[in-house]
């Protein structure tokens, strides 16, 4: 058992030591004293071991673990002294809204879009509509080359039921290294027209797709786009429809579809 006169060591030994571990627990503390803040809301406690502006930062946070983040992820970085009491000094602050950011353009990426053309004529006609969904994906390599395919669902006309699923290779080219800018697309495939024995198309071929756009894309997150363009669209397709019961036999309809079409989608990296 301990007796009394150990108990008063021990109580004595704590109270020299005690003061001691709240300086070491301070310095501690006092080491993760750079703070960083991620675009995506996230922000980290730590010590900055190695900084390459425009490439990486890489700290070290409670517990030892060592991050890496890249520079285009920061929105700012705020360092204070490791000195206590003494006031903060801001190394490097950016506080640029996300869409006016640069942001590297490589990467595997995905897309959706839907489009509404609505009655056309001249050049871009006859008079109809097309009613478009479509989707996939691919890889951007740099700015000026990214491949990927897509499909979808194109109804050119409603009242006739002539509809085509389109499968296309998808083009994209970013002039500038921005989140908020300009891109040009550019899809080019084969679209197989549907049968729509209901309102008499009891055979339909397809034939050669073609879409260039011109578009602009706005971020709303890190890996995150709002994109619109503008482009046209040419699709072959050759329709046999049921004739009436008063005139016998079979006609068969060769189209060129020529549409101009706005759409809206997203894209996500």
């Amino acid at each position: 058992m301990i007796c009394k006169k150990q108990l008063f060591r021990i109580l004595l030994a704590l109270v020299i030591l005690l003061p001691g571990f709240g300086r070491l627990s301070a310095q501690v503390e006092q080491t993760y004293t750079d703070i960083i803040f991620l675009k995506n809301g996230s922000v980290f406690k730590s010590r900055i071991i190695d900084y390459r502006q425009g490439d990486t930062i890489t700290v070290e946070i409670a517990g030892g673990h060592i991050l890496k983040f890249a520079d285009a992820d920061i929105a700012k970085i705020q360092q204070a002294s490791v000195v206590p009491q003494e006031p903060q000094t801001i190394v490097r602050e950016r506080r640029k809204a996300i869409s006016r950011d640069a942001y590297p353009v490589k990467g595997g990426y995905g897309f959706a879009t839907a489009a509404f053309s609505g009655q056309t004529g001249g050049v871009f006609g006859p008079s109809a509509s097309i009613i478009n969904f479509e989707g996939g994906g691919g890889y951007q390599f740099g700015r000026f080359l990214g491949l990927g395919i897509g499909t979808g669902y194109n109804l050119y006309d409603i009242n006739r039921g002539e509809s085509v699923i389109p499968l296309y290779l998808d083009y994209r080219m970013y002039p500038f290294k921005k989140n908020l800018g300009p891109y040009l697309n550019l899809a080019g495939g084969y679209g197989f027209a549907l049968k729509e024995e209901a309102l008499g198309i009891v055979e339909a071929k397809g034939g050669i797709l073609l879409h260039p756009s011109i578009g602009w894309r706005v971020a709303v997150g890190d890996k995150f786009f709002f994109t619109f363009d503008l482009g046209a669209r040419f699709q072959k397709a050759e329709y046999t429809q049921e004739n009436q019961w008063w005139l016998p036999g079979r006609t068969v309809r060769e189209v060129t579809y020529q549409r101009t079409t706005f759409r809206i989608g997203i894209q996500i990296w």
